[in-house]
């Protein structure tokens, strides 16, 4: 099945990447509900609520789309070594 996609969360601020992720339907916006409606602690969620603070988003920038899962998996490990 081939549904799955690979993204990057990007400060708009200096157009640099901070999180890969791969995910299916809308995974992608999970991360920007969890950062507000949340208390959960990690670098990627305190990133985005920093960007919050600044009046901005994380853009959300999908690399691949219509991938099968072992492949959304081996992209995102590549994308995360680089």
């Amino acid at each position: 099945m081939m549904n799955s996609y690979v993204y990057t969360l990007v400060d708009p601020r200096s157009n640099l990447p901070f999180y890969v992720g791969k995910g299916v339907g809308r995974r992608c916006f999970f991360h920007s509900w969890e950062a507000r409606n949340t208390k959960n602690i990690s670098r990627k969620l305190n990133k985005i609520r920093q960007l919050h603070n600044h009046g901005v988003e994380a853009v959300i920038c999908k690399v691949e789309e219509n991938v099968t899962d072992e492949q959304a998996k081996d992209l995102e490990c590549l994308l995360i070594e680089e």
